[in-house]
């Protein structure tokens, strides 16, 4: 006993594959973000958290730190 076909004709195995190879074939031109602007990059020179030695208390402030800063340098970029 062979499963029923859908609406077209086609068996739901052949039907699931062929609904795939489209999303494969055409979702990523959807996904991709458009950029129309100018991009700009920068180097933002931070000290490296996993270099930091000492207890495990200073080791975590380290990363805490460099953490805040980004955070602080991103709100200033896209505030403006």
């Amino acid at each position: 006993m062979s499963a029923p076909a859908d609406a077209a004709g086609t068996a739901p195995a052949e039907s699931v594959t062929r609904r795939l190879s489209f999303l494969d074939r055409y979702l990523p031109l959807w996904i991709f973000p458009l950029w129309l602007g100018a991009a700009w990059r920068v180097q933002w020179p931070l000290p490296d958290p996993a270099a930091v030695t000492g207890s495990e208390e200073e080791v975590l402030d380290s990363f805490r730190d460099v953490r805040d800063e980004i955070r602080r340098r991103l709100e200033i970029v896209f505030r403006s």
